[in-house]
């Protein structure tokens, strides 16, 4: 296991929840580091408030935007396989339908409008007096 030591910044964006002990384990192992600052991008931001109560960090900025985050296909086959891997397996009737409903054409492909929250937080290590 590697050691890390006098670290200035650690910088995670859109990534720790896709880990696979999850964003809350990940975000534990990021502050045990004792980095001097850490700067979190994440759609996942729900719980992340939590952090913001931490003895030996104060979090300096904290902000949430929406953000377009459409998807584009070339063809109803990737359509069906991006929304499987998204849903874990097979798709149910209504799934279909809900997800054919939300097609769109636009300059020859299948799009499905989206947004997502984004959240912006910026931590600093408190000075040991």
């Amino acid at each position: 296991m590697y050691t890390y030591r006098n670290l200035d910044l650690i910088m995670a964006c859109n990534s720790l929840h896709l880990t696979e002990n999850g964003l809350a384990q990940a975000l534990t192992r990021i502050f045990s580091f004792n980095t001097k600052r850490v700067f979190l991008v994440s759609e996942l931001y729900p719980g992340i408030e939590a952090w913001s109560e931490r003895e030996d960090y104060t979090l300096r900025f904290s902000e949430y935007y929406e953000t377009e985050s459409s998807f584009a296909y070339h063809n109803i086959g990737e359509v069906l396989d991006h929304w499987t891997f998204k849903k874990g397996g097979k798709l149910s009737d209504q799934e279909l339908r809900d997800i054919t409903k939300t097609l769109a054409v636009q300059d020859d492909h299948l799009w499905i409008k989206d947004s997502a929250t984004v959240g912006m937080f910026w931590w600093e290590k408190n000075q040991i007096s």
